[in-house]
């Protein structure tokens, strides 16, 4: 039986795909052919991470990190995913210095993601958000981020550029104050997709266009997203309605004019509720909405210029629907009705997706089956995206969703 080293390196690294860090790394240590073709691949998505054990350290972990980045730079192209997870304390000042810089020496780094897992929100402060609760009170049991006036020593240096090739950021702080948040972002001038905590309530008001101006993703809680399209040019956009914010005054036509997709998470809304709010999206091209509610002709408003419908609801759709659908929107192309699955292997659980698609044009329908992220960006493509394979079996044609990253 051949070992790994005599595998072509193509196929090591669709493997080590499926295979946890900790197996990557002790497989990279057993003969030179795998060190040189399994150590790249550590360094792809890199996870920075502070125990509880850690918080009395002298040096911190990403201290250790920043050190090791400084001695073998030929590792600082390889870098595309930098995620800095911290447990139940503040980020201090210098490491706050030091994320700017590693970002700053990371040429091809595309994805920046913050998430302090100690900070849960819970669930009668979730409740009683909508009437004003300060989830940065100091009297709530998760610590929040201090606030420094700057990220920056002035004196000592200039402030870095991002790198350009740094477009999406990912916050899953939900603590964290606008004023903390705008500090930190405001350098970033090359961001595109931005995804906030669904439970991220605290940048509720508006964030000066000059932070983030060039964004364009979007995926927040509602009243978090309105406040970001102020300003700028937002195209996509991820998001969740409940009654609250359903009828709230900036949900006018003009606040989504630059909205083409959007993915609409509000399972338990009456449809007449969601009618009334994809209303003032007048632009909307491409529309993913979850329901809980049984799907008629109605789902969406008469008149939309929607191309692609896909549909996610564990309630069944008849053909009827279907075809009134085609007929109540002339520009309509496509619809799509799909379940979530969950697949665990050795590698964390990725959601699997299966479903049935119809063309306007191409008569019957379609097997849909893809694995991808929980992301939303596959929407814009959604034509070009799925090939068809070969497949064993009866001859039912069946296609792979091919999830092209977006960065």
């Amino acid at each position: 039986m051949p070992s790994f080293s005599d595998l072509p390196q193509e196929t090591v690294l669709e493997l080590a795909k499926f295979m946890p860090t900790s197996s990557c790394l002790a497989l990279s240590r057993t003969c030179s052919t795998l060190h040189n073709t399994l150590t790249p691949f550590l360094y792809i998505n890199v996870n920075v991470t502070s125990k509880p054990s850690q918080l009395l350290h002298p040096i911190s972990t990403l201290e250790l990190f920043y050190a090791k980045m400084l001695k073998n730079k030929e590792n600082h192209r390889l870098v595309k995913t930098l995620a800095v997870s911290w447990a139940g304390r503040s980020l201090k000042k210098r490491e706050q210095e030091m994320i700017a810089l590693l970002i700053d020496i990371l040429p091809n780094l595309k994805v920046f993601q913050f998430d302090n897992f100690a900070t849960v929100v819970p669930e009668d402060i979730r409740q009683h958000n909508v009437q004003g609760t300060d989830l940065t009170s100091p009297d709530l049991p998760a610590r929040r981020l201090q606030i420094h006036q700057s990220r920056y020593p002035t004196r000592d240096r200039l402030v870095p550029l991002a790198s350009p090739s740094l477009v999406q950021l990912v916050w899953s702080d939900m603590r964290s104050p606008p004023e903390y948040f705008a500090d930190f972002a405001r350098p970033l001038h090359h961001i595109k997709t931005l995804r906030l905590h669904p439970m991220h309530y605290i940048l509720c008001d508006r964030l000066d266009h000059t932070v983030l101006p060039h964004l364009e993703n979007v995926s927040a809680h509602l009243p978090v997203a309105l406040g970001l399209l102020h300003g700028r040019h937002i195209r996509r956009l991820r998001t969740s309605l409940s009654y609250y914010y359903a009828d709230d005054g900036r949900c006018s036509p003009k606040t989504f004019r630059s909205v083409r997709v959007l993915s609409l998470r509000s399972a338990t809304l009456s449809p007449e509720t969601q009618r009334v709010f994809l209303a003032r999206i007048e632009n909307l091209e491409i529309l993913d909405i979850e329901t809980m509610h049984p799907v008629d002709s109605s789902i969406v408003p008469f008149g939309t210029k929607l191309k692609f419908l896909r549909i996610s609801s564990n309630v069944f759709i008849t053909r009827d629907v279907i075809d009134q659908l085609f007929d109540d929107i002339p520009t309509l192309e496509c619809i799509e009705w799909a379940m979530e699955y969950k697949m665990y292997t050795s590698s964390p659980g990725k959601p699997f997706y299966y479903g049935t698609r119809k063309y306007r044009d191409v008569p019957g329908y379609q097997n849909v089956q893809w694995m991808c992220p929980l992301d939303e960006e596959w929407l814009g493509n959604w034509k070009e995206d799925v090939r068809p394979v070969t497949v064993t079996g009866r001859g039912t044609l069946v296609k792979f969703w091919n999830h092209p990253q977006y960065i």
